[in-house]
């Protein structure tokens, strides 16, 4: 949506967004059923536009789940996921660099939720209840956009990946030196 670009990237080339209309619309449905999961990309981060999104999963501002780079300008990254009730998250011990490419991930396994900046892990909530199948089959499923009137994502992304498991902190560090970890 928008007029999204495509430059170049980490590992090849990259979509740019511009932080003024540019995003993606997934498909419906996107993560409906699954339990655990991972999700990771390469991000290169233009601006710190506080609450911007890498993606944000969900119907409205009552379902959803998102992963924030920075939940407020130049702050940390943040997942959070909500189904009507208070919303569930785990916050970075890091800042996520600007102007640079740097490696983003988080997993979700038995209520786990871990955060990973570069292959390391920075962020960890052993109590989080919901997962995607609880928020049934989400219809707003963005990158770069949130459900809320936050900022666009202003940067590039590269290599955003999906996998209907939760990958180990060894399968993340292949990630970040270039090797496909098995879904």
């Amino acid at each position: 949506v928008g007029s999204p670009q495509r430059g170049p990237g980490k590992l090849g080339s990259a979509l740019v967004l511009d932080g003024r209309d540019d995003y993606v619309a997934l498909p419906e449905g996107l993560m409906s059923g699954l339990k655990d999961f991972s999700i990771a990309a390469w991000v290169h981060l233009d601006a710190a536009n506080g609450w911007a999104r890498l993606f944000d999963f969900g119907n409205d501002t009552n379902v959803y789940m998102f992963l924030a780079p920075c939940r407020n300008d130049g702050g940390t990254m943040r997942f959070a996921i909500k189904n009507g009730g208070g919303e569930q998250e785990v916050t970075s011990s890091k800042s996520v660099p600007i102007g640079r490419w740097t490696h983003l991930a988080v997993t979700l396994k038995t209520g786990v939720a871990t955060l990973y900046i570069d292959g390391r892990e920075v962020g960890r909530n052993p109590e989080i209840a919901l997962t995607p199948a609880d928020l049934g089959r989400t219809v707003r499923n963005f990158i770069g956009k949130s459900q809320y009137p936050d900022p666009l994502l202003k940067g590039r992304v590269d290599d955003f990946r999906i996998y209907a498991s939760a990958l180990g902190p060894g399968d993340i560090a292949a990630l970040v030196g270039g090797a496909p970890a098995d879904p």
